[in-house]
């Protein structure tokens, strides 16, 4: 029997009645790995891409805005489909569609780049039968494909949406105090936040972060945020949980701080 071609694939994950998330999140995840272990992949090449890098095909991996306005990379698992939504698009070059293959190597290196970057998303197919799928969710199959453990666990995703959201959006978060002044601290890049046992919160809402405290929580940027969490783990925290809208999200400190790095913060 032939193997299913990724749209014959993702119609049969679109066309799924039932009503188990589980089932249709583990069928997502096989499109992107079925994707991912193709022997061809293909990817959109930018029109300002220098003019030896689009004859030779060794452009980078064009990234801009989806339809919905989300920062994206787009990947293909035909060339024809590719090429249709090039033209479609304008990615030209003297009447050539500015495509090529790209290996799982190079994918992975971008993405995972991109995500530190405020990349969010990846469209698969665009043009026909197609996946906006999770930025994170992609690199994650990146890696198991190639044997290796995720890199971010999903609780995690949370917790990278709301640092690019501050790094790229403007979006601010809040810390309360180890002590009950913070004025000073602040000023002079001095503040330490309350940290209990191992753990400091973090949230993402003003009012949840002052309700029914002896102490004012202090505002902060990303780069700020970045400090101090580097100042609490000197000082023994080993966690830092997100209290975000209905949900906690939680991610060891040593990890947060590499992302920080990554992202250059």
């Amino acid at each position: 029997m032939s193997k299913q071609t990724l749209q014959q694939q993702i119609a049969v994950w679109q066309e799924y009645a039932g009503d188990e998330r589980e089932i249709f999140y583990a069928m997502y995840e096989d499109v992107l790995r079925s994707l991912l272990t193709q022997n061809e992949i293909y990817t959109i090449m930018g029109p300002e891409a220098d003019e030896s890098e689009l004859a030779k095909e060794t452009a980078p991996m064009f990234c801009g805005v989806n339809a919905e306005g989300v920062p994206s990379f787009w990947l293909f698992s035909e060339r024809e489909i590719a090429e249709t939504f090039a033209r479609y698009y304008g990615f030209e070059k003297d009447e050539r569609p500015l495509v090529r293959r790209v290996k799982l190597d190079e994918i992975t290196l971008t993405l995972y780049s991109g995500m530190f970057s405020g990349v969010a998303e990846v469209m698969i197919d665009e043009g026909s039968r197609f996946v906006r799928a999770i930025i994170y969710d992609v690199v994650n199959q990146c890696f198991v494909v190639q044997g290796e453990e995720p890199i971010l666990e999903k609780e995690e995703y949370v917790v990278m949406q709301l640092l690019n959201d501050m790094r790229y959006g403007g979006k601010e978060a809040f810390a309360l105090p180890s002590g009950e002044k913070v004025g000073d601290d602040v000023m002079f890049s001095l503040f330490v936040p309350y940290i209990e046992e191992d753990t400091v919160v973090i949230f993402t809402d003003e009012a949840a972060a002052n309700a029914g405290r002896d102490r004012v929580a202090a505002r902060f940027t990303a780069p700020q945020l970045a400090e101090i969490i580097r100042r609490a783990h000197r000082a023994g925290a080993t966690r830092v949980v997100f209290d975000h809208e209905a949900f906690d999200a939680q991610i060891s400190a040593s990890k947060l701080i590499n992302i920080f790095n990554r992202m250059e913060l």
